[in-house]
């Protein structure tokens, strides 16, 4: 189950963009994970990151049903509620946040069939990762980097870009989900990711079963040097 609380505004809640990110991903693990093959399950599980996670619903997806070391991380006013879903969903529950009884009541929603097995394949941990501040990236670079509905009028295109480029070494996949009613943060950019990485795709129908109109994912990958 993932929590939302809507007192934290729209970083408190599950948007359609994260779930089917999270399943387009899902859908594509070979694209990302070396580790997912039987003959491959002796290396090193893949280290994942979510930007702008909120409830961290895209991350946890991946965790459960992937073998990969996910990160979900936001703002500081997010971090208890990340710290509280990955308890709900791979540890224990004491010391979960349940002050508004009304609010969880409306706000736990179930995952995916393939998220829902009692044993996780990967792990998820939490933290606090503000774009631009270079002390909280931590160790890069990332094998893969997700985001959900993350390029809006409220955030700088170009920052969240360059962010990517840091975070990234030359393997590195990214995956960025959004929804066509902001075309100028996205037209920006896109134009961004394209002067730092080789290879940006939009895809038009991700693979999920959830058709929400307007939705995309961009993937991209080949770090430039600068």
């Amino acid at each position: 189950v993932v929590e939302q609380r809507k007192r934290l505004g729209k970083g408190g809640v599950c948007w359609d963009a994260a779930f089917v990110l999270g399943e387009h991903v899902i859908a594509n693990e070979d694209e990302w994970n070396a580790s997912s093959s039987k003959e491959e399950e002796g290396r090193r599980m893949p280290k994942v990151v979510e930007l702008g996670a909120g409830t961290g619903l895209t991350g946890l997806m991946i965790g459960k049903a992937t073998r990969s070391e996910v990160t979900i991380t936001d703002l500081p006013e997010l971090e208890g509620l990340m710290r509280d879903n990955v308890r709900r969903n791979f540890g224990p529950s004491d010391g979960i946040d349940n002050s508004n009884p009304e609010e969880d009541a409306y706000g736990l929603l179930p995952c995916n069939d393939a998220t829902r097995s009692s044993q996780p394949k990967g792990t998820v941990t939490s933290r606090i990762l503000r774009w631009g501040n270079d002390a909280d990236y931590g160790p890069t670079p990332y094998d893969v980097i997700l985001g959900a509905d993350i390029v809006t009028s409220l955030y700088d295109p170009h920052a969240l870009a360059q962010t990517l480029h840091a975070l990234s070494g030359p393997d590195t996949k990214i995956y960025i989900s959004g929804k066509t009613r902001l075309d100028k943060p996205h037209e920006e950019f896109e134009g961004e990711m394209k002067q730092l990485f080789e290879s940006v795709e939009k895809v038009e129908r991700p693979e999920s079963r959830l058709r929400s109109p307007n939705v995309f994912v961009i993937v991209a990958g080949g770090k430039k040097s600068l």
